[in-house]
């Protein structure tokens, strides 16, 4: 497993928080994407963890933007990485910074970083894409987040032995682990829920030619940017906390409920598909805030109760409209708070 490899890297401390989220799954078929979200202010460099899964549910796919691949974290030869794009640790080889094992009701995380990303506003590390396993019955079953149990006498674990959820940094880089007692504070446990109803959807994304801002309000089974939007666009998403743009590639994943900017040279109409989007909680930093939306239009609230004011760009007239009521699927907003905030819509 990867523990080596996150030991290699800057690895939370207690104050990030890990939360699982919930989803409908239809017996009628189709995988839907159950979001693991990272919440913290001090950053995040690796994460290990077993997420215990319920019988009814088959675990199809893990991924993750966030960790991404060793080419879009920057990893060098000085992290080990080789001429042919993997790195070796303890005699094994590995061709992404995220491994998974998957054990029957039990998913084996681990994945690192080369350097410390932010998650500040609350950011999807990974994705749990699943289905409803054959013949499995409706109701409510948990998802839950516990500490990995290794198994390896040459390290020196001859028993199953949990070890702690490597998953942040202090403020010197120092590594920082959240103990396995730690995990009740820590944790926000998922609700799957099983349904023979049918469970996804589809929505369109009417574009401009130029600059857009948009956000996907459904959870998308292939969430790849190249796949939903092709490869003739230009994507930025606004990182609240460092106070600047960040450069979205085409291998990364699209984040349900992040606001982004979209350059297109013609207008386009995307057609996207998945399960509705029905709630977000966004932690926003003092300042201004870039924030997507979910698949019905809402008003939003504040946690300090303060008024709201948003905006958003009418890429149309090309200029931007002020709304203090509605917040709508599709469309992304500024938000500016003078202190940190949690924002509500659903």
């Amino acid at each position: 497993f990867m523990v080596g490899l996150l030991m290699a890297v800057p690895v939370m401390a207690a104050d990030v928080q890990l939360s699982v989220g919930d989803v409908d799954v239809s017996t009628e078929g189709g995988e839907v994407n159950m979001p693991i979200t990272a919440t913290g202010s001090k950053g995040l460099a690796g994460a290990a963890f077993t997420v215990n899964v319920p019988d009814a549910l088959v675990v199809k796919n893990v991924t993750s933007s966030f960790f991404g691949t060793f080419s879009s974290q920057n990893f060098t030869t000085a992290h080990g990485l080789d001429a042919n794009g993997e790195i070796e640790v303890g005699g094994d080889t590995y061709g992404s910074p995220l491994v998974y094992n998957n054990v029957g009701t039990q998913i084996a995380i681990a994945a690192a970083r080369a350097t410390v990303g932010s998650v500040s506003g609350g950011v999807v590390i990974f994705n749990l894409v699943v289905e409803a396993k054959t013949g499995a019955g409706l109701g409510k079953y948990d998802v839950t987040i516990v500490a990995t149990e290794i198994t390896n006498s040459s390290a020196g674990y001859d028993d199953p032995t949990p070890i702690d959820l490597l998953i942040g940094v202090d403020g010197d880089d120092y590594p920082v682990l959240l103990a396995q007692d730690e995990v009740g504070d820590n944790v926000t446990n998922g609700v799957a829920t099983v349904t023979d109803e049918a469970t996804s959807t589809s929505f369109e994304l009417d574009l401009k030619a130029g600059w857009n801002m948009v956000s996907i309000p459904l959870t998308l089974v292939d969430s790849s940017i190249d796949t939903v939007f092709g490869s003739d666009k230009k994507l930025y998403y606004y990182d609240s906390s460092a106070g600047k743009y960040e450069k979205v590639e085409g291998t990364d994943n699209l984040v349900s409920g992040v606001g982004y900017w979209i350059k297109l040279s013609s207008n386009q109409k995307f057609t996207i598909e998945g399960s509705k989007l029905t709630v977000l909680s966004l932690n926003l930093s003092s300042g201004w805030n870039m924030v997507g939306a979910i698949y019905e239009t809402v008003t939003p609230t504040l946690q300090s109760g303060n008024n709201i004011k948003l905006y958003y760009y009418d890429a149309t007239e090309q200029k931007y409209v002020v709304t203090t009521e509605n917040c709508e699927g599709g469309k992304a907003y500024w938000i500016k708070v003078t202190s940190s905030d949690v924002l509500a819509i659903d």
